[in-house]
C-alpha cells in the first residue's frame, strides 16, 4: 500500500466510499507534504522492525500505522484527544493494533522511562510548540544513547523567500479584484509576501515560521544531539504545488456540519497524483538547493 492508506472507507455502503477507498489503495493519503516526508522520514529510519519507536506530535496515527506495518513496536504521543481516537479506529482497521500505544500528554513532560526507545521521529511538530528546546531535551530524555531522531521542520523566512518561481509572490502584484475571484483567504487579506507566510502561521497554529539551519543546529547541541544528515525538500518543483494548493481558492476545502465541500474534495483528489509527477523534479535538483523544509537525523 502508498503511504497514508488508512481503510477509513473499507467494506462502507455506497459507490462513493468505494471509489475513497480504491484511490486510497493506489495513491494513498491526497496530501503531498505528507507523502514526501515519509520518503525522508523512513529513507532515515531503515531498520524498525523489533525496535520501540516512539512518534512526537503523532496526530491521528498515519506514521503510527506506518511504522507498525513495517514491524516496530510503536507509541503515538499527542495533545488532541479526539485525534488519537481516530488513530486507534484506523489502527484496528489496519490490523495493526497489536503493539501500537496511544498516549495523551505532552511532548515537553511524556510519561516514559529514560533511555527507553530505538528510535524517535517527530514530523512537523516543532513549529507548533513555543518552547521547542524543552520538547528536544525530554526526547533526548527518552531516547537511548546512539538511537537515531528523525525530524522534519519548516524553513525561515530567508530560505524559503529564495525559493524560485513563488507562485504567491506572483499573484500578491494581481489586481484585488483577481486576487478575490481566485486567491485564497491568506493571498487577498495579505499586503506582502511577509505577511502572506505570516497568515500561514496562524492558519496552520504554528509558533514560528521556521528555522535556519544555524538555529535548529543550535538548539539540537543544546539539546545534547549531534546532526548527522540534513535533506532539504519541497524545492523548486514541489513548491509550485504546494503555492497552488495554498494560494488558490479552488484548493481550499470548506466544511459544513462536519463535511468536506465535495466539489474540493474532488479537485484535490485528481490534483493530487500530478503534483506527485510534477514534485519529482526536485530530485534532480542539487542536493543544497534551498527548499521550505528540512528533514534532519540527529543522535545522542
Amino acid at each position: 500500500m502508498p503511504f497514508g492508506y488508512v481503510p477509513d472507507y473499507k467494506d462502507s455502503p455506497g459507490l462513493v466510499n468505494k471509489c475513497k477507498d480504491i484511490y486510497l489503495r493506489v495513491f494513498g493519503i491526497p496530501f503531498l507534504g505528507r507523502h514526501v516526508e515519509a520518503h525522508l522520514l523512513f529513507h532515515y529510519l531503515t531498520q524498525v522492525k523489533g525496535s520501540k519507536i516512539l512518534d512526537v506530535g503523532c496526530g491521528n496515527g498515519l506514521f503510527v500505522i506506518e511504522l507498525a506495518k513495517r514491524g516496530a513496536e510503536v507509541w503515538g504521543v499527542d495533545l488532541s484527544q479526539s485525534a488519537l481516537d481516530i488513530g486507534e479506529i484506523r489502527c484496528y482497521k489496519s490490523g495493526y493494533r497489536r503493539g501500537v500505544t496511544f498516549v495523551k500528554a505532552p511532548a515537553s513532560e511524556m510519561p516514559f522511562l529514560g533511555n527507553y526507545f530505538d528510535g524517535i521521529i517527530c514530523n512537523s511538530v516543532l513549529e507548533h510548540i513555543p518552547d521547542d528546546l524543552a520538547v528536544l531535551k525530554e526526547i533526548n530524555r527518552v531516547l537511548k544513547p546512539e538511537a537515531p531522531l528523525v525530524i522534519t521542520i519548516p524553513t525561515d523566512f530567508e530560505m524559503r523567500d529564495k525559493v524560485p518561481l513563488r507562485l504567491a509572490k506572483a499573484l500578491l502584484h494581481l489586481p484585488l479584484g483577481i486576487r478575490l475571484a481566485v486567491g485564497s483567504h491568506e493571498l487577498v487579506e495579505s499586503k506582502s509576501y511577509t505577511e502572506y507566510c505570516e497568515f500561514l502561521c496562524v492558519r496552520y497554529a504554528h509558533a514560528r515560521l521556521g528555522y535556519s539551519l544555524k538555529d535548529i543546529a543550535g538548539k539540537l547541541e543544546s539539546a545534547g544531539f549531534k546532526t548527522e544528515e540534513l535533506k532539504l525538500y519541497c524545492k523548486l518543483f514541489q513548491s509550485i504545488c504546494e503555492d497552488l494548493t495554498q494560494t488558490l481558492a479552488a484548493f481550499q476545502s470548506k466544511t459544513t456540519e462536519g463535511k468536506e465541500d465535495a466539489k474540493h474534495e474532488i479537485l484535490n483528489a485528481l490534483a493530487f497524483p500530478v503534483f506527485q509527477v510534477i514534485s519529482m523534479g526536485d530530485l534532480f535538483l542539487p542536493n543544497r538547493s534551498v527548499g521550505q523544509g528540512m528533514a534532519i537525523i540527529a543522535r545522542k
